[in-house]
């Protein structure tokens, strides 16, 4: 209440809500000030949590939506299957897509695989943590018995799961120069830590349902810093490889044997995997990049201000 009262204090054209908690109060707030409202849902919301319709958060978030979507000016979402989904839930309601994009100033300059050099794999979160599809990873790099490639892990880390995975790849006589762990930093400061490697790991899972059809911040990441993209194959992250080919290669969830193909494939060519390493960084460069993106946001917004 006190939020909503103070969004309400604060005279505005346009009040503009973030997570699903704040929908309510940008509707409320430009309701009483007889302004206009935007929201921005990077998920989908009643399956951010879990797929049970009976749960609480499910429910909650129904219910905030089905109330508050349809009084907001304009909706956009963080991916197209996010649009498409709202889109065929609130029809009025013309969702439309603004990635998670970066800035121009952060995309790599070309740094291409040298020969002898070991191939690296890269993968970041703000934690790292079990069946996140990490050990699927590991399981393929054992299957590959390549000790010219590694795996960087970058994140928070308990002491348990770093046992754990650590664990795991000496299990599977991967040695310990090949899985790496760095602790986080400052959200500028992982592009220049992403470029020193060749290939960037979007592992999402398909469960809950908003996994399935979102599109992270990582394959964004990887394309601003020029890496090889290998990803799960969720609907949102196949449906993206495909319509931007060239840029690396999906295998299916937790199929070890295909990913090992996928890294095998890149081992055994260098030229094709400096191919889809500049074809990513040329799309970041001339699409995916917020210099770009932002004049889409802009031009929604001129639209109901």
């Amino acid at each position: 209440m006190l939020l909503l009262a103070k969004a309400i204090r604060t005279k505005a054209d346009l009040y503009i809500g973030h997570d699903l908690t704040s929908l309510p109060i940008v509707a409320k707030a430009a309701q009483k000030n007889n302004s206009k409202s935007g929201f921005d849902a990077e998920d989908f919301h009643r399956n951010e949590v879990s797929d049970d319709k009976n749960s609480f958060f499910y429910k909650a978030a129904v219910s905030l939506e089905n109330k508050y979507i349809p009084l907001i000016s304009y909706l956009t979402t963080a991916s197209p299957l996010i649009s498409a989904t709202y889109n065929s839930l609130y029809p009025g309601c013309n969702a439309q897509t603004i990635n998670n994009v970066f800035s121009i100033k952060h995309i790599a300059e070309t740094n291409p695989l040298q020969k002898d050099n070991p191939t690296r794999l890269f993968w970041f979160s703000q934690t790292i943590g079990r069946d996140r599809g990490i050990e699927i990873v590991i399981e393929a790099m054992s299957l590959l018995a390549n000790s010219s490639i590694t795996l960087t892990l970058l994140g928070m880390i308990s002491r348990e799961d770093k046992f754990y995975l650590q664990e795991l790849a000496l299990n599977k006589k991967i040695n310990a120069t090949q899985l790496l762990f760095l602790e986080p930093v400052k959200p500028e400061e992982v592009f220049d830590i992403a470029k020193r490697h060749h290939i960037g790991l979007a592992l999402e899972l398909d469960i809950p349902y908003n996994r399935n059809i979102c599109l992270t911040n990582k394959i964004f990441t990887y394309l601003t810093a020029g890496l090889a993209i290998v990803a799960t194959k969720t609907q949102a992250q196949e449906q993206f490889m495909i319509e931007n080919p060239e840029i690396g290669q999906t295998f299916a969830i937790n199929d070890k044997y295909a990913l090992r193909e996928i890294l095998n494939t890149y081992l055994n060519d260098a030229e094709l995997l400096n191919m889809h390493k500049t074809k990513a960084r040329d799309l970041a460069l001339l699409k995916f990049n917020w210099d770009m993106e932002a004049k889409k946001l802009l031009a929604i917004i001129a639209t109901h201000i």
